[in-house]
Parts: structure tokens; C-alpha cells; sequence
């Protein structure tokens, strides 16, 4: 089995993303681009990302921000009419986003069902509420490197769980036991180091 990062996350996103990708006829019609709904905003403190794709979200990112008759404008009240003129309500919702707090405005988007998330450091990562909870990244010893924190499996199965890997091995920790399982004695595999063909 071959599997690309790339690939993986090309077609995870193809379907929302790349829709003006798609179809290559002439006379094709592309529907609205869910690219531009999804995407990073600027906070007072930070970045976060938000999503107000459907009428839903839209009309809850701005009832969140206090201005609900925004979403109730002509303009505003389909993704078609949205779409045709997506820089202007971008720049319009970005320029409310920029004034308040992550910590404030992230608790506000989630209440109104806008599915938003803040963007986080590699630091901010680490400690996040989500990861540790699922206990994404856990704390190892490692036989050199000392204590360090390292990712579990990400494919997590209930009847077999994974277990993760021992660290890599230093330069020749295997080699009797590979030479071993090729057949070989353990005077050979003496000759063989004395002879540094093996190490």
C-alpha cells in the first residue's frame, strides 16, 4: 500500500475546496466556492479560523458579533449572493472579528454554532485542552534523548489498539540478533565483528 500525504489531503478537501476545479467544460457551471468560507481571520490577539458557509452560520457569526441585521441584508440572504460578492462580506465580518479577543470571541462563535477555531503555536498545541484530552502527544523515555514528548497512533482501532513503536535503534543494537535469524553461529557472528565486517 502507497498512501501520499498530498493525495490524502487533496482529496480531503476536494470536494469543499476545489469545486471551481472540477468541472472542465465550457459550459459548466461552478457553483459557489466553499474555499472562501472557510478560512483565517485576523483577532485582536490572534488568528482563529471560521466557517460560515451555510445561511446558518452566517446569520449566527453575525448575531454573535451583535449586528444580526447584517446577515438580514438582500445581499446577504443567500450563498449565491454571498459568493458573487465574497471579498466585500469577508472584509466586512473580518473587520468585526479584529476587534475583540480570541478568548472572548471564540466562546461567542461556538454559542452561535459557527464553527470556528483559534489558531494555535507548536507551544499552544502541546497544551491544548483537545489534545490533551485525547492524549495525542504523550511523555517517553527516550534511551538518549531523555524524556520527550512524542505523537500516538493516529489510527486508533478498538479491537486491536496500536502500540506504539520503540524508539529507533541505535548503530548495530540488532546486529547479532539479525545475523542470528540469517543463520548464523554465534562464533561467526564473532568472527564477524572482530573482522569489523559487522559492527
Amino acid at each position: 500500500m502507497q498512501l501520499a500525504m498530498i493525495d490524502a489531503v487533496t482529496s480531503f478537501v476536494w470536494s469543499d475546496a476545489m469545486m471551481h476545479c472540477t468541472l472542465l467544460d465550457e459550459d459548466a457551471e461552478h457553483a459557489p466556492n466553499l474555499l472562501g468560507a472557510y478560512r483565517l481571520a485576523p483577532a485582536k490577539d490572534g488568528w482563529l479560523t471560521v466557517g460560515a458557509a451555510t445561511n446558518d452560520q452566517f446569520r449566527g457569526l453575525w448575531a454573535a458579533l451583535g449586528k444580526p441585521e447584517v446577515a438580514d441584508r438582500e445581499e446577504n440572504s443567500t450563498i449565491a449572493k454571498r459568493a458573487a460578492r465574497w471579498a466585500a462580506v469577508v472584509a466586512e465580518y473580518e473587520a468585526e472579528l479584529a476587534q475583540y479577543p480570541l478568548a472572548e470571541l471564540i466562546p461567542m462563535l461556538q454559542a452561535a454554532d459557527v464553527a470556528c477555531s483559534p489558531v494555535l503555536t507548536a507551544e499552544e498545541v502541546v497544551v491544548d485542552a483537545q489534545v490533551q484530552h485525547l492524549g495525542t502527544i504523550r511523555v517517553v523515555d527516550h534511551p538518549i534523548a531523555g524524556r520527550m514528548r512524542e505523537t500516538r497512533p493516529p489510527a486508533q482501532f478498538g479491537g486491536t489498539p496500536a502500540v506504539p513503536s520503540r524508539p529507533a535503534p541505535g548503530p548495530g543494537q540488532h546486529t547479532d540478533e539479525v545475523l542470528a535469524e540469517a543463520g548464523f553461529t554465534n562464533e561467526e557472528i564473532a568472527a564477524l565483528r572482530a573482522a569489523d565486517i559487522a559492527r
